[in-house]
């Protein structure tokens, strides 16, 4: 194999997913992300049942040991993709004709509670089985976006593993005898399913202006504040105007996290001060030390805002990120108003 990381697909590929794809958003900072389901086919039911104890714990697997009825199901599965990033162009086309976002999300949720979340996000499938091999399964879904894992016997051919991660007919693989299998493994899934579709990521970006693109790409930023969303957040997307991350908790709540850019918060100060904050507040917001989401709670009809803490991710402090969450349930999911994008 060559010189990267054993067993992952390149970063840059020309595959289903990313080709003719150019964002500058970090790969490790996920615009929108949503719980989802693991299938997995081997012929061995043993070891589809081991695989099927090791990964439950985390995320709803799917067992199968017939080649045939995996790959049905899978085509089914990708006209349910394609329903749901249909589902969510209307949003983001619904905004660009000057929709709020943040309704639209939250009616995009109460339309689908539970459908979305059965999407397959990941694939472990083994290389060798009796009437069809794991590459041939794989070559025939190229329309299927969710992540493929193939499982490795001990006799496999170098060169077609190379072409087919190279290709991106696989992302990852995993040697199936390898001693530290069950490690590799759990590594592997959990970081396909954290990968995020490139059509939804695309989508999701235009929302964003050119500045929090380009704060939103740095490492630094990316990766702590993935963390804190991670942590906080089951589902989420990341929006531009106004600036947050709207997401369900693990409780099922909807919450808003408010983000800011530094260069932003003079003019986030005047805003507050014209809905009667005084100016010691005002201050708070200018300095960094306190975000009030402006727009959001006009959005809800409050008459007096919050101001939250603040904190900022990376070294440079120049993303000023909010705490806690505003609930959303204020929100009614029928509204139709809101800032249009520019």
């Amino acid at each position: 194999m060559d010189s990267r990381q054993i067993g992952e697909a390149p970063s840059k590929t020309t595959s289903r997913r990313s080709s003719a794809i150019d964002y500058d958003v970090s790969n490790e900072l996920e615009l929108s992300h949503r719980p989802g389901t693991v299938a997995i086919l081997d012929d061995e039911p043993l070891f589809v049942a081991m695989l099927k104890e090791m990964l439950e714990r985390s995320s709803g697997v799917e067992p199968f040991e017939n080649a045939h009825r995996c790959l049905a199901f899978l085509q089914q599965d990708s006209a349910r993709w394609n329903a749901d990033f249909a589902a969510q162009q209307r949003v983001v086309n619904d905004w660009r004709s000057g929709a709020a976002l943040i309704p639209s999300i939250l009616k995009y949720w109460v339309s689908s509670p539970t459908a979305r979340r059965t999407l397959t996000k990941v694939l472990i499938i083994d290389d060798h089985m009796p009437g069809m091999d794991g590459l041939e399964l794989l070559t025939g879904l190229s329309d299927w976006h969710g992540t493929r894992l193939l499982l490795l016997t001990n006799e496999f051919d170098e060169g077609s593993i190379r072409l087919a991660l190279d290709n991106g007919v696989i992302d990852k693989y995993v040697v199936k005898k390898s001693w530290d299998f069950p490690k590799e493994i759990r590594s592997g899934v959990r970081d396909l399913y954290a990968r995020e579709d490139a059509r939804c990521r695309l989508l999701w970006s235009a929302t964003l202006h050119p500045e929090q693109v380009e704060l939103l790409a740095r490492p630094d930023v990316a990766s702590e504040l993935a963390q804190k969303l991670k942590h906080d957040f089951e589902e989420w997307f990341v929006l531009g105007r106004p600036f947050g991350v709207i997401g369900l908790d693990y409780t099922g709540k909807s919450c808003w996290l408010p983000l800011s850019t530094r260069a932003s918060l003079a003019e986030q100060a005047e805003a507050a001060i014209k809905t009667g904050m005084n100016s010691q507040a005002a201050a708070e917001i200018s300095s960094g030390k306190k975000l009030a989401a402006v727009e959001l709670e006009q959005l809800i009809g409050k008459q007096a805002l919050t101001l939250i803490d603040t904190w900022a991710p990376g070294r440079t402090g120049d993303l000023i990120v909010a705490t806690s969450h505003i609930d959303l349930s204020l929100v009614a999911v029928s509204a139709s108003s809101g800032v249009p994008c520019e």
